[in-house]
């Protein structure tokens, strides 16, 4: 078995404007078979491939054209000279207001199937801001100084910001506004997005469908805009306008920010110096950490080429983070337009521990939905396990496990309902979080908690169970439920993972004792929301 390995991955990016594909090579290590608690990791990652941008297209403003994105990916594995056969790893991601597209689940589904076995499906703004943060090398920034940076990636129809301290991700942050606020056609206003309405009314302009894109009619919407981008950094508390447009958690604390990366449409634009060298347009430094020749930025003429309020942002977000962080430094990394879809084909595979448990038969699985298991470490023995899971005597005592797998089948069910059963998931997910410490008695106990739920919420014997463990015991949990349940099952380990996450499972690489996994979380449709919850990882 070779130390190391290469593999090929693929990242998708269908975002509100734009559509991008890149091919990456992942080198892999191959820990020594005598080392058997190391897992494989990617050591270095290779961009071989860059698409070239293309316009989102779509059926209607609310339907993607799917066979329009599935031709742009075929053009572009085709211009990389891949065939599905040669794809190992990868990702796509329906990013922004595409995610809240009808169709948008089946369109990842036809690209996934289109471009090979284990290309995942993925969408969800705080993902979008981890890869996007990940990919511009903002976290690598973070790692390397010990800065707290916070990578702001303003695409078509929302803002993401992930916030990276040294070596770890402290937060996201999500904002429903993005360049396509407005959306031009011939120099003409073609639409104003629902939530931009009051955005026109707090500004100092007046902007309806048909009125000519002019600097002076769209600047102030701009402003406005820009603003609102800045208060997301800052807060809380947030101006109400802020308020309003949060997706998903709502920080609880402001975070000292040392560097600000913009990434995106909105990013490429504002990072570009003239050919000779000249600040970009607004004020305030910036310092180019980026090894790419100057850009030129664009000038009045070119306000409204990309048919939005992108260079118009562009020019309003830099004023608009100075005011609010004298202090901070604004910096240009090497990705900014391509952050995204960097961060998705290099950054979104993870490896299986090598002491593992499958059923090859089973792989690769797409889609697979988790429960969390909550409390395994707090039984007994074997006995009262068993015991507590088959109770019928009405006192509602059963096990964790037992609830866990009782609303892992409805998740199941209820996506094979709404996919009419054509799409449904491949399997039942449960992720144990911790056994407690790792002896043969507490594996034992785990089995037979696991083993007593099956035959007490009647498992259906064709559904498949994946079982996920934090700590590395999956092939001794395993080995524990050999013969105990007759369900086909596989365990694998050393992951993490929460009840809104879904993950691929791919065949075995790396010496065949490990698989690649990809985590992520579908939430197509996702919607605004001010609720607590746990920090996104």
């Amino acid at each position: 078995m070779s130390p190391e390995e290469w593999i090929t991955s693929v990242g998708v990016d269908v975002g509100t404007t734009t559509t991008q594909v890149i091919v990456s090579r992942l080198r892999l290590s191959n820990p020594p078979a005598t080392n058997a608690a190391a897992s494989p990791e990617i050591r270095d990652r290779e961009v071989t491939y860059r698409s070239p941008v293309a316009e989102t297209p779509l059926d209607d403003p609310e339907t993607i054209d799917v066979a329009g994105v599935a031709a742009i990916v075929e053009d572009a594995l085709a211009a990389a000279g891949l065939t599905p056969a040669d794809i190992d790893t990868g990702a796509v991601i329906v990013t922004g207001e595409a995610a809240k597209r009808e169709n948008a689940e089946r369109l990842v589904r036809r690209i996934a199937v289109d471009a090979g076995d284990f290309v995942a499906t993925a969408a969800g703004a705080s993902l979008e801001a981890v890869l996007a943060g990940r990919g511009s090398g903002a976290a690598e920034r973070a790692a390397a100084t010990g800065e707290t940076v916070a990578n702001v990636d303003v695409g078509g129809g929302t803002t993401n910001v992930a916030v990276f301290s040294g070596g770890r991700l402290v937060e996201t942050r999500c904002l429903e506004v993005g360049a396509r606020l407005v959306r031009l056609e011939g120099g003409v206003v073609a639409a104003i997005a629902p939530h931009a309405t009051d955005l026109i009314a707090g500004s100092d302009t007046s902007v309806s469908v048909g009125d000519r894109a002019t600097e002076e009619r769209l600047r102030p919407v701009a402003v406005v805009a820009a603003e609102l981008i800045a208060d997301l950094l800052a807060g809380p508390p947030f101006d109400p306008r802020t308020q309003s447009r949060l997706i998903g958690t709502e920080p609880s604390d402001q975070v000292d920010l040392d560097t600000v990366v913009v990434t995106g449409g909105v990013g490429a634009i504002l990072n570009d110096r003239s050919a000779d060298g000249a600040t970009p347009q607004g004020t305030g430094p910036i310092e180019d950490a980026s090894d790419d020749e100057p850009g030129v930025c664009p000038t009045d003429d070119d306000l409204f080429q990309y048919n939005d309020l992108g260079p118009l942002l562009a020019r309003e977000l830099r004023p608009a983070i100075a005011a609010r962080f004298p202090e901070t430094k604004l910096v240009a990394l090497a990705e900014d337009l391509r952050a995204t879809v960097v961060g998705v084909g290099t950054e979104t595979t993870t490896f299986s521990g090598r002491t593992i448990w499958l059923d090859r038969a089973l792989l690769p699985l797409r889609d697979v939905p988790f429960v969390v298991v909550d409390g395994v470490e707090d039984g007994t023995n074997e006995s009262d396990v068993t015991e507590a899971a088959n109770s019928t005597d009405g006192t509602g005592r059963e096990t964790a496990v037992e609830r866990a797998l009782i609303s892992a089948r409805e998740l199941y069910l209820a996506a094979n309902s709404s996919s009419g059963g054509k799409h449904g998931p491949p399997a039942i997910g449960l992720y144990l979080d911790a056994l407690g410490p790792l002896t043969y008695e507490s594996v034992q106990r785990a089995a037979a908690w696991l083993a007593a739920a099956v035959e007490a919420v009647e498992h259906p014997p064709s559904t498949p169970l994946v079982i996920v463990t934090r700590e590395n015991c999956a092939n001794a949990l395993g080995q524990a439920l050999n013969g105990r349940v007759t369900v086909p099952y596989l365990v694998i380990d050393e992951l993490e993972v929460t009840a809104d996450d879904r993950i691929d499972i791919g065949e075995p690489l790396a010496g065949r004792d490990a698989v690649p996994v990809v985590i992520k979380t579908l939430a197509f449709g996702e919607t605004v929301t001010s609720e607590t919850s746990d920090p996104p990882r």
